[in-house]
């Protein structure tokens, strides 16, 4: 064992002390190369520190997390009436945090939809005979039980609304 293993060994409660000096003078002898903690100085310069870094990156996942059983999906497209058919939904962009793959949004084109179709509705709430209606929406789902004589049955639960105005993002789930 040299020197400096013996020392770094005798002194193990001092490890970030070690690991923070050992990179200042380094970085001190190769201002672009040096390791700071895992990233070299160039990296850290740029993006910042690693505790920064992992900030930016807990920011970013925490959006694709459920929080609650509490889903959500940003979804753009239109409505619109289909002669002799009534109303009809195509989506343009959609995006949604359901990593799993628990296909909570299973019938979420149907209560976007319903929503919706106000827009496509004459004064007295009938359908008119043609239109469309150009939209973008939030939409949060969650799954929700009930108990039956059957046993516990299923299903999802939507929240949709409407993005008029970039304050709409902020409203949150009326559950």
């Amino acid at each position: 064992m040299d020197s400096v293993q013996k020392f770094i060994s005798e002194n193990s409660h001092q490890f970030g002390y070690i690991m923070q000096e050992a990179s200042r003078q380094w970085a001190a002898k190769d201002p672009v190369g040096a390791l700071t903690v895992g990233a070299c100085k160039s990296f850290v310069d740029s993006y910042g520190d690693y505790h920064t870094i992992l900030d930016k990156l807990q920011a970013i996942e925490e959006a694709k997390i459920p929080k609650n059983g509490e889903y959500k999906a940003l979804i753009s497209g239109h409505v619109f009436i289909e002669p002799g058919m009534g109303s009809n939904i195509e989506f343009f962009t959609y995006t949604d945090n359901d990593t799993e793959l628990l296909d909570v949004f299973y019938d979420v084109d149907t209560h976007v939809l319903k929503r919706l179709e106000h827009h496509l509705q004459d004064s007295s709430g009938l359908l008119k005979d043609e239109g469309d209606h150009f939209f973008i929406v939030v939409v949060y789902a969650k799954f929700v039980s009930e108990k039956t004589v059957e046993g516990i049955q299923y299903s999802t639960e939507y929240d949709v609304h409407e993005i008029n105005k970039l304050e709409d993002l902020d409203k949150g789930a009326e559950f």
